[in-house]
């Protein structure tokens, strides 16, 4: 639902790093497949997603204010900054790279969504007459948010795509996005 939102897919994050590419600031999206000590009070977060895995450093407070978004198979947004880095070397010896990545902030998959989601198109091809009770359903449900709901219907002789007015807008999240799917008139929900 927010990869227009993303830098890119984790298997970037390590080309970067066989590179040694100077990089720069980041955004990502993906699934929380393990946590492990790291050196010193840091831990270990990696994360998957399609394309690969990557394993991002966390300090102790950062481990501590994101523990709750952090759960194995759970889906963060991250947000921080990457790249090759230079460690000036004593008198005499050569300067050091290494590839360096920092985490500025951590969300869950339905703060991202309410952050980052200001549109909501329900696509309806079919049970459309139920269309109009099922966006009534999930305003009643999911409350009032900053989301404009636009509607696409797709019919047999035409297609129309309609915004609804000011006074329909929706609190954005990933419950609301899988509760629109479950309708029989929505098949489709898309996210801008």
């Amino acid at each position: 639902y927010l990869e227009h939102q993303c830098s890119y897919e984790l298997s970037r994050m390590s080309d970067m790093e066989k590179n040694m590419e100077s990089g720069g600031e980041f955004r990502l999206l993906g699934m929380v497949t393990g946590i492990r000590p790291g050196f010193g009070d840091k831990m270990k977060m990696a994360l998957s997603d399609a394309s690969g895995s990557f394993e991002f450093t966390l300090t102790a407070k950062q481990f501590i204010e994101y523990q709750e978004e952090i759960e194995n198979y759970a889906i963060v947004m991250i947000e921080g900054s990457a790249g090759k880095r230079t460690f000036k070397g004593k008198e005499g010896e050569d300067d050091k790279e290494y590839f360096a990545c920092q985490i500025s902030s951590l969300m869950s998959l339905n703060d991202a969504i309410a952050l980052y989601c200001d549109r909501l198109c329900f696509v309806s091809q079919e049970n459309s007459q139920n269309l109009v009770k099922d966006i009534e359903s999930l305003l009643s449900e999911f409350g009032m948010g900053k989301a404009h709901i636009y509607v696409h219907y797709i019919g047999s002789k035409q297609k129309i795509n309609l915004q609804l007015s000011e006074e329909y807008r929706i609190r954005p999240s990933h419950q609301l996005i899988e509760a629109a799917l479950e309708k029989t008139s929505i098949q489709e929900v898309l996210t801008h």
